[in-house]
């Protein structure tokens, strides 16, 4: 988060309202209340007394208001300090209801935005990212737009990242999974496994793709990454760029809220696996039922033997 942002709000008088610039049909609104709270107007040109809308998001009042013919959802801020996530949650719902073509159809997609910001604002308790967090989301995305959006296109390549969505690997495609690792090349090849199932390969076969980093103040960031799958994302394809949005949400990371530092690197080695009966690795077929969770370390220098070229790579 920047504090370049402007604040639309800056200059308002209480209890005041503007409409938002941007093209589009809908009436969007910045808003002071009474008590020169920040906020965003939306208005509709039905009652929203009998439609579900999503509860409150942590420090947001959601506020549904109606009358025989009309409805108005006000969102409020409860203290104006936090202005700059605000914003950034209010410009993240317009963009996405704008493109709606017509009211009734933004109230699925502004009830997605709130339970989708009620989540990340309860799970993540700062707005930075540690780095063993962005080394892995580093390595993921370098992986889809160099590896799989090349051969599966971007579409299928977005679906297949199932690791942001609690699954036990990183991607799932149709004959196999991949499961990505990082780490910094002058330490040795040292992958960290980080539980019981991770390795497990019973459906179908696993592999490993293996990236060894570098810090350098001349590298490539999460948020160039980031940048490099929107860019092969189409312009008009909002519904791909909307779940991949999602699964960077669910990572840790959101546009304009998730704050520096962000660490640079340079991609030194490039190696695959495949995790066979004779790669090292524990599985929890093989534990006692009474150990929950286990994790461990693999040195990859020792497993030449595993080392194979990925499936669509050969």
């Amino acid at each position: 988060m920047t504090k370049a942002a402007e604040n639309p709000w800056l200059h308002m008088k209480p209890d005041t309202s503007r409409r938002i610039d941007i093209e589009t049909a809908h009436d969007f609104f910045w808003v002071t209340d009474s008590k020169n709270r920040y906020g965003l107007l939306i208005k509709f040109g039905f009652p929203l007394t009998d439609i579900e809308i999503a509860e409150n998001i942590k420090g947001i009042s959601v506020i549904p208001v109606s009358d025989d013919e009309s409805g108005k959802l006000y969102f409020i801020l409860t203290n104006n300090g936090d202005w700059e996530i605000f914003l950034s949650v209010c410009t993240n719902l317009v963009f996405m209801a704008s493109k709606c073509a017509n009211e009734i159809s933004m109230i699925p997609v502004i009830n997605l935005r709130i339970k989708r910001w009620q989540k990340f604002l309860r799970e993540n308790n700062t707005t930075a990212m540690t780095e063993i967090l962005q080394m892995g989301l580093l390595t993921e995305l370098y992986f889809i737009v160099y590896s799989l959006i090349p051969e599966f296109g971007y579409q299928e390549s977005i679906l297949s990242w199932v690791g942001p969505d609690s699954d036990k690997k990183d991607f799932s495609l149709p004959e196999f999974f991949v499961e990505v690792k990082s780490f910094i090349a002058s330490k040795g090849r040292i992958i960290k496994i980080s539980s019981l199932q991770q390795l497990d390969c019973e459906i179908k076969p696993l592999y490993l793709s293996v990236y060894g980093l570098t810090h350098t103040n001349h590298g490539i960031s999460i948020l160039d990454m980031i940048d490099a799958v929107n860019a092969l994302i189409p312009e008009e394809d909002y519904e791909t760029r909307d779940i991949f949005e999602a699964k960077l949400s669910a990572y840790g990371y959101m546009q304009s809220v998730t704050e520096p530092p962000f660490f640079t690197y340079s991609f030194d080695l490039s190696k695959s696996y495949l995790v066979s009966d004779d790669f090292p690795k524990i599985l929890s077929s093989g534990v006692d039922s009474r150990i929950l969770t286990a994790q461990y370390s693999i040195d990859l220098a020792k497993c030449v033997t595993n080392e194979v070229p990925l499936p669509f790579n050969t």
